[in-house]
């Protein structure tokens, strides 16, 4: 019997077509995405050149002022030649014998990109661009004068719990966060070199970079750095000497513009002090801890070599009578510290009349109010001034609906925090530092939207 073979000759043929069909297929587009890979890793590298450049930019801007401290003053009311964008500088070398690429300089008084500026404060803005022309980079920094404190709370640590919150300034932390209870809220802005604990809301926890909220379109409004460069700024240093001298001898203190002269205490260990009510600046210095009990209601500059401690609360307003209603200043650049809650509405914050933004702030807030509203409370104040806590575990603790208008530093104590307390910052809180000649601290930094002056080439 015979066996018909069939002959495959033909399928083979179908078989090979159909192989260099895929291949047709699939080899332009594997030559297309190794093309594209390749763009995309020139792009990257063009892209971090640019960025290293406009780095280069801020140090040659931050050198220029700590250079010439004159330069601080001037820019209130003109510029200086090199550095309003008007030169390419192209000093950085490549490899070979050309530059990576070019870098420009914006010293002022004043931000392109919205950001609020103090009268202590200049900003440095720096645009870099690659040798080829092709991807640009740019970063604002904010700095400002010694002895001028950049949040409502600098510490090694920040804790708050409770009801503790904190108004119209930035908190600043030399390690991380830790946040409880009613103090789990989206304002103000948080800077520190480790990481958030038990923070609600979409908060980026990984200190690797990016860092910025992860709740976008809006990055950056809330929760802004682990450390990104060029870094979380170290606290200044007060001058402990100056203010002991000033305790000491209330002559000297009323001299310095403390009418309420000095309170000295010598002891090391926990002072108390109960039912404290001063009308008029005062400097009260501890070689230990100073411990604030009753009805408080005090005014200037509070140092302790230990802790700091309020477990009273505000007087109200008959126990210091004449004080109130008072009237303060609201910080123009406080509307930064609520733009992941703020809207057109109004009463989104203290001071807040609408908005969104810097249209919406009030410039002024009043304490010991008849009634409650946008722009007033009933409530009274516990300190207006200055606090330095500088030791002890936690160093700053406060509580008992304590309310603080101004500032505190606490940097040699990574627990300090409040619980029912509020701090309302206020950024003229200018402190005697150790060292005050040049090293501008900085206030705030990032990148922002490239941008290159027209006409530069």
């Amino acid at each position: 019997m015979r066996v018909k073979l069939r002959n495959k000759s033909g399928q083979t043929l179908v078989v090979a077509l159909g192989i260099m069909l895929v291949l047709l297929i699939l080899i332009p587009a594997l030559v297309m995405k190794v093309m594209n890979e390749n763009k995309w890793t020139v792009k990257e590298k063009k892209s971090s050149t640019a960025y290293y450049l406009a780095e280069a930019g801020i140090e040659r801007g931050y050198w220029t002022l700590e250079s010439n401290p004159s330069y601080f003053s001037t820019l209130s009311t003109s510029s200086i030649a090199g550095y309003r964008f008007d030169q390419a500088y192209s000093d950085i070398p490549s490899t070979g014998t050309s530059s990576l690429g070019s870098y420009c300089i914006l010293l002022s008084s004043y931000s392109l990109f919205g950001t609020s500026i103090g009268s202590s404060q200049r900003v440095i803005t720096a645009s870099g661009r690659d040798n080829d022309k092709k991807e640009i980079r740019t970063i604002e920094m904010v700095i400002q004068t010694p002895g001028t404190l950049n949040g409502a709370i600098q510490a090694s640590g920040v804790q708050l719990s409770g009801g503790g919150k904190v108004h119209w300034g930035p908190l600043i932390s030399a390690a991380g966060m830790t946040f409880n209870g009613g103090s789990q809220v989206r304002y103000p802005r948080k800077f520190m070199r480790l990481g958030i604990t038990s923070l609600a809301g979409n908060t980026d926890n990984n200190p690797a970079e990016p860092n910025y909220d992860t709740d976008n379109p809006n990055p950056h409004t809330e929760f802004w750095s682990y450390n990104e460069p060029p870094g979380v700024p170290d606290a200044p240093t007060i001058d402990t000497n100056y203010y002991r001298n000033l305790a000491q001898y209330s002559t000297a203190a009323v001299t310095a513009g403390f009418a309420g002269g000095g309170q000295y205490y010598s002891g090391v260990g926990t002072t108390n002090i109960a039912n404290e009510k001063d009308l008029t600046d005062t400097v009260y210095y501890s070689e230990g801890t100073l411990k604030f009990t009753g009805c408080v209601a005090t005014r200037g500059v509070i140092v302790a070599v230990g802790a700091v401690i309020f477990t009273g609360g505000p007087c109200n307003t008959g126990q210091i009578p004449g004080r109130y209603p008072q009237i303060v200043s609201i910080p123009t650049g406080a509307w930064q510290e609520y733009q992941k809650i703020d809207t057109a509405a109004s009463n989104e914050y203290p001071g807040d009349t609408g908005g969104p933004g810097t249209s919406g702030l009030n410039p002024t807030y009043t304490f010991g109010a008849a009634a409650n509203s946008n722009i007033q409370t009933t409530e009274t104040i516990s300190h207006y001034g200055f606090i330095y806590a500088g030791g002890g575990s936690p160093s700053w603790n406060a509580s008992g609906g304590t309310i603080v208008v101004g500032a505190v530093l606490a940097p040699n104590d990574d627990g300090s925090g409040s619980g029912g307390s509020t701090i309302y910052y206020q950024d003229n809180m200018t402190i005697q530092v150790s060292g005050t000649s040049g090293s501008y601290t900085r206030s705030t930094w990032h990148q922002k939207p490239a941008y290159w002056p027209d006409g530069l080439p």
